[in-house]
């Protein structure tokens, strides 16, 4: 039912631990095809380390337990934040860098003499027509 709703990003499967026998309904051929075919991400988290259904065999990630499951999909705020931070910091001394090099630029542009002083060339080249005349 939960295969191909848009509200839906990730399946988790999850039972801890138990006898052998709670933990065979996720070994039937049934949930094995339908999780084969599932084109959501689906995870395994059953029981224990030790208990490996086959269900595991076809989830798109195993986890150990449940606990697992729940740390491996979903992101630790933390480390996100850190990450975007990292990101940010990045970002600002990419521009700094830029502005600086930029204005570097501008700067040298602005000391040649025609752009000092525009005016100056001007009045230059009138003085040296006048004077041919």
């Amino acid at each position: 039912e939960l295969d191909g709703r848009p509200d839906v990003d990730v399946i988790v499967i999850a039972r801890g631990g138990g006898a052998l026998e709670d933990l065979l309904p996720f070994n039937s051929e049934e949930l094995v095809r339908a999780v084969a075919a599932a084109a959501t991400p689906v995870v395994s988290a059953i029981g224990h380390e030790a208990d490996r259904p086959l269900l595991d065999d076809v989830a798109d990630l195993r986890a150990s337990t449940p606990t697992d499951a729940a740390k491996r999909i979903v992101p630790d705020v933390a480390e996100e934040l850190a990450g975007v931070r990292q990101a940010r910091d990045h970002l600002r001394r990419s521009i700094s860098r830029l502005v600086d090099r930029e204005s570097d630029r501008l700067s040298a542009l602005h000391s040649r003499p025609v752009l000092a002083s525009p005016g100056g060339m001007v009045t230059v080249r009138a003085e040296e027509i006048e004077r041919l005349l």
